[in-house]
């Protein structure tokens, strides 16, 4: 089991929002703040001329510089990626080869500070749901198609001022689907009647509260 997610108490959630709102914060295919890039030379041949271009898993805008010869000089490509908030480190991926720059967007990593929770106290081991509880009572396998035994939920800690997610590593990707769709955070508490298609438990729901 690893620990795959944190939370805070929804006024403290709004509160971090709203700070980081009006800043440029790069994100990737599921919704969460990226603020790596890298800056390679592509279509090179050894001196003859290429492009250096900037990629990343976010939606980061397309930036392409053009590349004459052998050049090492990135100098123009560090000045404008810079200026536009990146923090770049060059280096040489290859001896003898021109160099590839490594970069950091500023504000996007800053979000990505802000957001970080400190838990106190000991925390209680209990469950949580993303989206409400189905009316039925039981959620479907998307595996098979067929119902579980009960709803399936995550593992969680509890702490004073927000909680802590475990699932199984191979769930991992669902998890973050799931998490990235912001839906409403529920705790359930109920007994364990069997596990689902990704490993999480599935329960006898016995009582829910909303939480974010």
């Amino acid at each position: 089991m690893g620990n795959h997610g944190s939370g805070m108490d929804g006024t403290s959630h709004q509160n971090h929002i709203k700070r980081i709102a009006k800043m440029t914060i790069y994100i990737d295919p599921l919704g969460r703040p990226s603020a790596q890039a890298t800056v390679s030379l592509f279509g090179d041949n050894y001196g003859k001329d290429g492009h250096y271009s900037l990629t990343s898993v976010s939606n980061t805008p397309e930036m392409v510089w053009t590349h004459a010869g052998n050049s090492h000089d990135v100098s123009v490509i560090v000045d404008e990626l810079t200026e536009q908030g990146w923090d770049c480190d060059m280096y040489f991926p290859h001896h003898g080869r021109p160099p590839s720059i490594r970069c950091t967007h500023l504000e996007t990593a800053a979000a990505l500070e802000a957001c970080k929770v400190t838990l106190v106290g000991d925390g209680e081991h209990g469950y949580i749901r993303y989206g409400s509880c189905p009316k039925s009572g039981y959620s479907i396998n998307h595996a098979t198609g067929e119902p579980e035994k009960g709803v399936s939920v995550y593992e969680a800690v509890f702490f004073g001022n927000g909680y802590q997610v475990s699932c199984p590593h191979y769930s991992t990707g669902t998890f973050e689907s799931v998490r990235a769709q912001g839906r409403p955070v529920y705790r359930i508490w109920g007994d364990v009647v069997g596990h689902g298609s990704d490993g999480e438990p599935v329960l006898k729901v016995q009582k829910t509260k909303k939480i974010s």
